[in-house]
């Protein structure tokens, strides 16, 4: 991975954004567990399918470009707080497609609307709180 000219990490820039990623992928991955798994103290039945899985390999697919744009964009080092609030609003919008199309085909399960609902609110305060970070 090439990074930008200027780069330089003294201010541990780049460390940060490795860390939203990774941030990010923790909440679509663990939201969507929860999903799966359900909650018999909420008494939310899950989705018994593996679809937390395909998110963390859609997730690595579908963001890697967004990775190496942002890390060899010169636009990074000089405009860090934009790029920053940017690099976190691509990523959240990432996760959101993802869980939408891992989970519409559950959703037309009425007993499965209850946990996938909570599932969503769930990362969407994840995201939010990762946005008001940056």
């Amino acid at each position: 991975m090439s990074l930008a000219f200027g780069w330089n990490d003294e201010k541990g820039r780049l460390r940060s954004l490795v860390q939203i990623g990774k941030e990010t992928k923790t909440a679509l991955r663990g939201k969507l567990y929860f999903a799966v798994q359900g909650s018999k103290d909420k008494g939310l039945k899950g989705i018994g399918a593996g679809i937390h899985e395909t998110a963390e390999k859609l997730f690595y697919a579908r963001t890697e470009s967004l990775i190496h744009e942002t890390f060899s964009n010169n636009v990074t080092f000089k405009e860090w707080k934009l790029a920053r609030t940017s690099f976190v609003d691509q990523l959240a919008a990432h996760c959101r497609a993802i869980f939408e199309e891992l989970t519409d085909p559950y959703a037309m399960k009425p007993e499965l609307i209850p946990v996938i609902a909570w599932a969503r609110r769930s990362l969407n305060a994840d995201l939010t709180k990762l946005r008001e970070e940056a």
